[in-house]
């Protein structure tokens, strides 16, 4: 992976300074080397992180008539067959790398070249002849793309933090994004935190014409259009999807291993990231590394275990990194690296992982998209047995069942604490629509609680996303389809992509293939969930590779106790920034109802640890990038 921006713009403007500006906000992204390229009133800049053709992949590079010229972060893994297929046509080449083929592919066949893409990318194109800058970003939202169009001009990066920079910019919130920020814990494209600033959406292009000051985005790649297509093509036999799925995966995980520098897996001991381990294991020239990470103390949230178990069936070459969260001298790194305001505490752990494997590989692969794509999550069980019966149960017994829950501990610092939470989240769904006992799941502060938390209700918006649900025909499918397309790009895989490029480590991510992932769409929603077991076929298909009890292991999930170290030894820390003059000055927030939070927290009549996270991240991105 690497670190893009550039300017197009007509005004007076310093692009020499402002290119040196963008590679060294974004540097980390790219700490191997930079290049910039510079025309009348445009420059494209890069900074690299060498991964293939280490000697002469430096950018920008140009096509092979030298009417393009191209910056690109990522990596398209089926480059070489397209390079293959350009030579028979006569196009010439220089190096060996991916970007030399992104860029005369698209020389040759324009916006079309997208399609015969794989991989994970985000690139600008410049075409002298059409005066046009061409950018686009990989089906699935793995790597990112900001981008501003003003007065004076249009401005990229890879990184929200670069065009911050911007000086002209004003840095105005948008309280749609704080809203749903809020809401769900993370702010879904296009939109960001800052009103002028956008996100390019996964699956898309985008044109700006230097000449017309015009800028079209379009869909190259549309989910919802495969999702319901897909529904009249459903692979009925549990065995051909079995064979499917194993063929497919097995060759995407394949396909990431190319690299010519140090690479390894991230291993949690968990469903996929054990498949993973398991195909790399098979494909790998040698003994391929595996990396887990143990938190001293942490008991339950500790997985570092399986891992090791996992490590010596397969006999990879593996490191258990423990170490101590040092939350205070971090968290303001770890905000810095977030760029917006992100409210998933698993960002800490995925932190530490990142910085520690860096030590030994440039580029890891993960397990992450299988429970999005096979129904992991047990969010998932909600159209269950379970949740019908206490559907149809005389509102006395669930109130007495409720009442019965309410004095019992629930957190996920223990396998009871979390069966308590579950129970009590789904006594709350009792008697919603499908719809909305989804929303509720994914929903941290409704609207009536955000209104109490801003300092002007008048500012609170309702972004529920509501028009993406009922693509699936059923609330498996359904639920599925909405945190793919909303979860999955706003929360999951930025996370991954941020924290991996805090240290310069690129991750990759076998399950979205788009292969994969057009696969899981034909797959009917009673091989995904089956009863009360969850990614049903995922564990069914690669039985033979694995034992059961891995298989079959309760999903964890990457946490840490920040609900009990909040109420106890980060409590100090906390409240000596939500309670201080500094936020109440701001008046984004409401101070009183911020401490009404804190105390009850502490109190532990009620769990809030992660609505009190994500309001502490949220003030400190405020002194981050406000103040």
């Amino acid at each position: 992976m690497c670190g893009i921006s550039g300017a197009l713009s007509e005004k007076e403007m310093d692009l020499r300074k402002l290119a040196l500006r963008f590679m060294d906000v974004i540097g980390h992204r790219g700490p191997d080397e930079s290049g910039a390229f510079f025309a009348d009133g445009i420059c494209l800049a890069h900074n690299r992180l060498s991964i293939i053709d280490l000697e002469h992949g430096k950018q920008p590079i140009h096509s092979h008539d030298r009417r393009c010229i191209i910056v690109h972060n990522g990596e398209v893994y089926n480059f070489r067959e397209i390079r293959d297929a350009l030579k028979e046509k006569g196009v010439n080449f220089f190096t060996n790398t991916d970007t030399e083929t992104i860029v005369n592919a698209y020389a040759e066949e324009g916006s079309l070249c997208l399609e015969g893409f794989n991989g994970c990318f985000a690139f600008a194109i410049w075409d002298k002849e059409a005066q046009t800058l061409f950018a686009a970003r990989d089906r699935m939202g793995i790597r990112p793309f900001y981008y501003y169009k003003g007065e004076e001009g249009f401005f990229f990066s890879s990184g929200l933090r670069a065009l911050l920079a911007l000086p002209f910019l004003k840095k105005e919130i948008d309280y749609a994004a704080v809203s749903e920020y809020f809401q769900h814990l993370y702010i879904s494209a296009p939109r960001t935190i800052i009103k002028d600033i956008k996100k390019l959406e996964p699956g898309s292009f985008l044109v700006y014409s230097k000449k017309t000051k015009e800028l079209t985005i379009r869909k190259y790649w549309d989910p919802i259009e495969r999702m319901k297509n897909a529904s009249s093509d459903f692979i009925e036999s549990e065995g051909a999807c079995v064979n499917e799925l194993r063929s497919l995966l097995r060759d995407a995980v394949k396909a990431r291993l190319l690299s010519d520098v140090e690479l390894g897996v991230f291993l949690s001991g968990g469903v996929d990231s054990s498949i993973i381990t398991a195909f790399a294991s098979r494909d790998f020239a040698g003994r391929i590394k595996t990396f887990s990470i143990g938190f001293e103390g942490m008991g339950y949230y500790d997985e570092s275990g399986y891992a090791k178990e996992v490590a010596e069936l397969l006999k990879t070459d593996h490191r258990t990194i423990y170490v101590k969260p040092q939350i205070e001298s971090d968290l303001m790194d770890i905000v810095r690296h977030l760029e917006e305001p992100f409210g998933d505490s698993s960002a800490v752990p995925t932190y530490y992982l990142s910085r520690e494997t860096k030590k030994f590989v440039k580029v890891a692969l993960s397990g992450s998209g299988g429970d999005d794509l096979f129904a992991g999550y047990r969010r998932y069980l909600v159209s269950n047995r379970l949740l019908k019966v206490v559907d149809r149960a005389p509102q006395a017994v669930r109130a007495f069942i409720s009442s019965a829950l309410e004095n019992l501990p629930s957190s996920r610092a223990s396998k009871v604490g979390e069966k308590v939470l579950l129970a009590k989240r789904l006594l709350n769904l009792s008697g919603l629509s499908d719809f909305d006992k989804h929303s509720s799941i994914m929903t941290f502060f409704d609207y009536k609680k955000r209104n109490r938390l801003f300092a002007d209700a008048g500012t609170n918006r309702e972004v529920d996303h509501r028009e993406l649900w009922g693509i699936g025909g059923n609330y498996v499918n359904d639920a599925l389809y909405f945190d793919m397309l909303t979860y999955l790009p706003g929360d999951l895989l930025p996370k991954e992509d941020l924290m991996g490029m805090a240290f310069g480590l690129e991750n990759r991510i076998p399950f979205l293939d788009h292969r994969v992932v057009e696969l899981s769409f034909r797959i009917p929603a009673e091989f995904k969930v089956r009863g009360n077991t969850t990614k049903y076929l995922l564990r069914k298909a690669f039985g033979d590779m694995l034992p059961r009890h891995i298989l079959y292991r309760e999903k964890h999930g990457f946490a840490l106790p920040i609900s009990e170290w909040i109420r106890k030894d980060l409590f100090d820390f906390v409240s000596g920034i939500l309670l201080s003059d500094r936020m109440r000055i701001r008046s984004i927030l409401n101070k009183d109802y911020v401490e009404q939070l804190l105390v009850s927290h502490r109190s532990n009549r009620e769990d809030l640890g992660q609505h009190i996270w994500s309001i502490l991240i949220f003030e400190l991105w405020c002194r981050e990038f406000l103040d």
